[in-house]
């Protein structure tokens, strides 16, 4: 409820009089009532599980702080809300999956872990872009997810001590490293602009870089069944960040983690995820009055 804060000593009307004295306040509706979810994390991002009150303003006492209901984890601040089409956890059907918040700077990540099941390289590629938000770009939508990068070696060191808080060896996470040029010729680089200088800062698995071969062992590019195949995976083809079953950092595919592999479900084409995007503003995911459109949100996901 809002006050109005009289600065004269009565009002008259129709035919009445109050007397109200000079500083009084006098309780009046507010113009237009918001709707405010339950933000039990802080974090900006309300639970959509919960029941929305219209208020005149946020209620801090019962955690009715958030104008949105978009949380993906309203007990987690390092997840914040769906601006995409699903949320970390909804990234497999039926399955329990096991992943991690993490925001660093002006970005947000999520990885995941243990019991969840390793993702095959292009399905990685399409899980970081369906949980980012897109923008349009002309008549083209731009995803802002993607399996992750980075802008240093600093940071590079950052995420692998994140990364250690689940697991201390046999564990891989593909990231957004690709191969750049044809099947049987190329390099790996970033599929951002990072700079490509920063793979230095890894030691490959191998002691040298893998090629495609070593992902598809047993085709042949020449061989006309298998030549389109190759050729319409080969944009999606990722490298790994591999914590070694001895528990050394480096760079290679999945499977390079050593004999744990098996047991892991590592192979040179699967491994678990860490994807990446830029950290959402709550603010711009605000619901309107009387519906549940989003208003200025600068991420608009097309339909599907």
């Amino acid at each position: 409820m809002r006050f109005l804060t009289l600065t004269a000593l009565f009002a008259v009307g129709c035919g009445s009089h109050w007397n109200i004295r000079k500083g009084d306040e006098l309780a009046i509706g507010c113009a237009g009532k918001a709707k405010y979810y339950e933000d039990a994390d802080g974090d900006g991002w309300g639970n959509p599980d919960g029941e929305p009150q219209r208020l005149c303003e946020a209620d801090a006492e019962l955690n009715l702080t958030a104008t949105n209901g978009r949380d993906c984890a309203d007990d987690d601040a390092q997840v914040t809300g769906k601006v995409g089409w699903w949320c970390p956890a909804d990234l497999s059907g039926e399955t329990t999956i096991e992943y991690t918040g993490f925001i660093s700077g002006e970005s947000e990540y999520f990885y995941t872990w243990g019991t969840t099941e390793p993702t095959w390289y292009d399905t990685a590629v399409e899980s970081c872009e369906s949980w980012g938000a897109h923008t349009k770009d002309g008549e083209d939508y731009v995803p802002q997810g993607h399996l992750a990068t980075f802008e240093s070696a600093a940071a590079i060191a950052e995420m692998q001590g994140q990364l250690e808080t689940v697991a201390t060896s046999g564990y891989a996470v593909l990231i957004g490293v690709r191969w750049v040029g044809t099947w049987d010729e190329g390099d790996w680089g970033w599929v951002d602009q990072s700079d490509d200088s920063l793979l230095t800062a890894f030691d490959f698995c191998a002691g040298e870089a893998p090629t495609p071969d070593d992902v598809y062992e047993g085709l042949f590019i020449g061989d006309t069944g298998h030549a389109q195949f190759l050729e319409d995976t080969l944009r999606d083809l990722r490298l790994a960040m591999v914590l070694d079953d001895e528990g050394s950092w480096c760079l290679g595919l999945p499977s390079d983690v050593g004999e744990s592999a098996e047991d892991s479900g590592y192979t040179p084409q699967e491994g678990h995820i860490l994807c990446e995007r830029p950290q959402p503003d709550p603010a711009e995911y605000e619901e309107s009055q009387g519906n549940e459109e989003t208003t200025g949100a600068p991420g608009t996901t097309p339909e599907e």
